[in-house]
């Protein structure tokens, strides 16, 4: 009798717990239910990025990555010219691009920069998806939350002991957030948190401190954005 792999029985289990409380706050989320005030600094959080990832386009960084990665055509636009590609490799590429002059902007409760994860996987999905205005806000919104939700249990000994929240903590925005863009549901939002836990927090001990201004550091963003785009499509 054949035996299962471990991440065959991790994916017919539920999540439970904290997993189980954010996936369920983010599955039932709706446009009504978010104040005025979030809604505009909403809007100036998307605008920010787009600027910052428009810039940080024409940087070595992101235009190797795409080199390298040779991405075959797709429904989504890799920001700066007028190329589209597949949803994950766009992540990647836009990832990249938003803080290659890491001007981005910054939360004090994260302890890192909160838009970048969200939107820049956000952006090729949405592509894809054809997702009104209403949603995609209503998607940056909670996984902006998710970010900055965790980072007030863990921070700042996570900082401390030598973590990039950015790439640990936006990982799971990036997901929580397009499991919701696609109209998910609980259950799945439960499993994307928990499935990519391991690729957000594998990656970013220490590097950002290392290598403070270097490429791997500014490539590091877009891979976290890739792992929540593929979080999020996990089945």
């Amino acid at each position: 009798m054949a035996r299962s792999y471990p991440q065959d029985r991790h994916s017919q289990r539920e999540l439970s717990g904290f997993a189980g409380f954010l996936g369920a706050r983010v599955a039932a989320l709706r446009w009504d239910d978010l104040p005025r005030e979030a809604v505009q600094w909403a809007k100036v959080g998307i605008l920010d990025t787009v600027g910052v990832t428009l810039a940080g386009s024409r940087e070595d960084a992101p235009r190797l990555l795409a080199s390298a990665l040779d991405p075959a055509p797709g429904p989504s636009l890799i920001f700066g010219t007028s190329r589209r590609v597949g949803v994950l490799d766009a992540a990647y590429v836009n990832g990249t691009a938003s803080h290659a002059l890491d001007f981005d902007d910054c939360s004090n409760t994260m302890g890192g920069h909160p838009s970048v994860p969200v939107l820049s996987a956000l952006f090729p999905l949405a592509d894809e998806l054809g997702v009104s205005g209403c949603d995609f806000v209503l998607a940056y919104i909670a996984g902006f939350e998710v970010e900055t939700k965790i980072a007030l249990a863990v921070n700042f000994h996570h900082y401390t002991k030598g973590w990039h929240p950015t790439a640990t903590l936006g990982t799971f925005g990036a997901s929580l957030h397009q499991g919701l863009a696609s109209d998910r549901h609980a259950r799945h939002l439960r499993r994307s948190r928990g499935g990519r836990a391991a690729d957000g927090t594998g990656c970013g001990q220490n590097e950002h401190r290392a290598r403070a201004r270097g490429v791997v550091r500014i490539g590091h963003q877009g891979e976290l954005r890739h792992h929540g785009e593929a979080a999020a499509r996990r089945p």
